[in-house]
């Protein structure tokens, strides 16, 4: 029987794509509970994204959806009073765009429907 050592060492004498796929088809090659154990202790090598990186992706995100929020609500209410020049953005567009970022930005903060632990209020 072959020890973990053992196939370490054969998994470092391999070159290039090889690793990648001997990687996946020992994966593919397990039972579903072996993966899961096997996946968690990868999870656990690897790490977890730190809460300060995840905190600034969120925020850069967040801040990408506003921003054209904004823009977009400051084109469609000028397109009240102003007349668009020929071959602007139609106004319908903006409009869409307004709703699809309001609908975005509004499922962020709405409970999940799967998560009964949250209730939403995190």
């Amino acid at each position: 029987m072959k020890t973990a050592d053992d196939v370490k060492d054969a998994f470092a004498g391999l070159v290039g794509v090889d690793k990648d796929t001997a990687f996946k088809g020992i994966i593919n090659g397990m039972s579903p509970k072996d993966r899961k154990k096997a996946l968690a202790t990868t999870k656990s090598v690897i790490g977890d994204i730190p809460p300060e990186t995840r905190h600034t992706l969120w925020l850069i995100v967040i801040l990408g959806f506003v921003i054209v929020l904004v823009g977009s609500f400051a084109i469609l209410a000028s397109s009240l009073f102003f007349k668009p020049p020929e071959g602007a953005t139609s106004s319908q567009l903006m409009l869409t765009v307004f709703t699809t970022v309001v609908g975005f930005l509004a499922g962020l903060f709405s409970p999940s429907p799967v998560d009964r632990t949250s209730g939403g209020t995190e």
